[in-house]
């Protein structure tokens, strides 16, 4: 019996612009740690590559991770998975390796900012609405459409 290849696994998180190559270089170290300890499951190392960033907004990294195949135990290959996906998670909380919307302006750890839409059907709105009494305001001045002139020589009869 010939055991599968290696499987390679890119996993892309979107970090905060900004986060410095000693947070990343720091993380790449914490994971390979992570991965040499558990050879029966990981090939002994991942690499780290930024993929791009958009707008100055963010960094797009990817955590490449090699786990020991088997490409036929698909629930095997789900746990290891979900193993690297919870270190790698703990990881970037340890070292502060966070999205680019955790820290907005205005918010700190001690004061967060919280973000609610609100439908606008439901604000009060203190503008009287048209009516008889109250007609659509003074400055516009609705003119029936066969009053315009037309400049437009096609458009005479």
């Amino acid at each position: 019996m010939s055991s599968s290849g290696s499987i390679v696994e890119p996993i892309t998180i979107t970090i905060k612009y900004g986060t410095t190559l000693e947070q990343i270089s720091l993380l790449r170290g914490r994971m390979t740690e992570f991965v040499r300890l558990d050879k029966r499951d990981y090939k002994g190392d991942i690499l780290t590559e930024l993929r791009d960033f958009p707008e100055t907004f963010s960094l797009k990294l990817n955590v490449i991770s090699f786990h020991k195949g088997n490409w036929q135990n698909e629930g095997l290959m789900i746990a290891r998975r979900n193993k690297f996906m919870c270190c790698l998670m703990t990881v970037c909380q340890e070292f502060n390796i966070v999205s680019p919307r955790y820290l907005w302006p205005g918010k700190t750890k001690e004061r967060p900012l919280y973000l609610q839409t609100i439908d606008s059907c439901s604000i009060l709105v203190s503008c009287p609405l048209p009516s008889q009494d109250n007609p659509i305001s003074p400055s516009v001045h609705l003119a029936p459409a066969s009053s315009l002139k037309r400049s437009n020589p096609k458009w005479s009869n």
